[in-house]
């Protein structure tokens, strides 16, 4: 099945402590806006297969109501095409452990 979803040009920037996803201004060149700003430790896995080697899907943690008002724990899956995946989950492990 084919998604209909638009890709939108994003730019992901890793610290040891944080991932933000930025998207570039329009017209100010070198300028950005923060679409996403998640502490590591919000994230709870990473899906990455060599079969598509551009292809990362970052889960993070969540936290949902269900219908009796009962706080739940869910994942939240988003995807990323980047060039270098390969090296970026690698750094993404070295960060994370860091924490654990």
């Amino acid at each position: 099945m084919l998604s209909t979803k638009k890709l939108v040009n994003r730019y992901i920037a890793l610290s040891r402590e944080r991932l933000l996803v930025l998207q570039a201004h329009e017209t100010k060149l070198g300028h950005a806006t923060v679409r996403s700003n998640h502490h590591l430790t919000e994230l709870a896995k990473l899906s990455y297969h060599k079969s598509q080697p551009k292809r990362l899907v970052l889960f993070y943690k969540l936290t949902v109501l269900n219908k009796d008002g009962q706080a739940q724990a869910a994942l939240r899956p988003r995807v990323f095409h980047v060039d270098e995946a390969a090296a970026l989950v690698k750094c993404l492990i070295r960060y994370i452990k860091a924490f654990r």
